[in-house]
């Protein structure tokens, strides 16, 4: 499990999009809690259930434990939250990256609290990302990023709390433009070009098609 790539099911909803199979054939995958229902209605292997088994049908966690291949892990701290704790666990395996499904739905309380966890265990060297069914949402801090797709593409920048943000290649650029959480973000913004670049000094919620590449290019610790 060492070094390696994770998907990430949360128990937001009862709900597993087909583009997001494509992420599980890629990656080892962690279930948190109840969601193991999910992941064996969409016939998925699990490496890793976690938590604090409060929502997991009996048969399913019986079905997780007499599996060779899944590791199955108590994790009873009601301090965190199954997600949290699945983060947690997970980069004590020194992940590659780790990108979280199923995790944005039903509660707002809970969508919140997840978002927040982007910018929580926020790790340059380990790339954390939220991903909806048709965007993927990420934490930045004081990088600067490419972004590679199709003109039109969605791009969005919000403030969370607090940054200046240059852009080129949006259809609507940013010149050292402030966000913070009481002043204007940048939504409905979109790519103008197939490549756009993005220079960020402080921190804000980055969201873009799920068909968009993001690639690191100089993080400024």
């Amino acid at each position: 499990m060492h070094d390696a790539h994770w998907l990430v099911i949360a128990n937001a909803s009862d709900h597993f999009a087909p583009v997001w199979r494509s992420y599980a054939r890629s990656r080892l995958v962690c279930v948190c809690d109840g969601a193991m229902a999910l992941a064996q209605r969409h016939c998925l292997a699990v490496d890793l259930l976690i938590g604090d088994f409060d929502s997991i049908a009996a048969v399913d966690l019986s079905f997780a434990r007499a599996t060779v291949d899944t590791r199955v892990v108590p994790a009873l701290d009601q301090n965190f939250t199954d997600l949290e704790k699945s983060i947690h666990f997970i980069d004590t395996q020194q992940p590659k990256s780790i990108v979280v499904v199923n995790a944005l739905a039903n509660r707002v309380d809970h969508s919140l609290y997840n978002l927040r966890l982007l910018a929580r265990y926020h790790a340059p060297q380990r790339p954390l990302a939220l991903l909806t069914p048709t965007e993927k949402i990420l934490f930045i801090r004081n990088q600067t990023v490419q972004l590679t797709g199709q003109v039109g593409d969605l791009v969005s920048v919000a403030a969370f709390n607090q940054a200046q943000v240059t852009s080129r290649g949006l259809r609507f650029d940013m010149s050292a433009h402030t966000l913070t959480l009481a002043s204007p973000d940048s939504v409905s913004n979109c790519l103008s070009q197939r490549q756009a670049r993005l220079e960020v000094d402080g921190s804000c919620l980055l969201m873009v098609e799920l068909n968009v590449e993001i690639n690191d290019e100089a993080p400024r610790l």
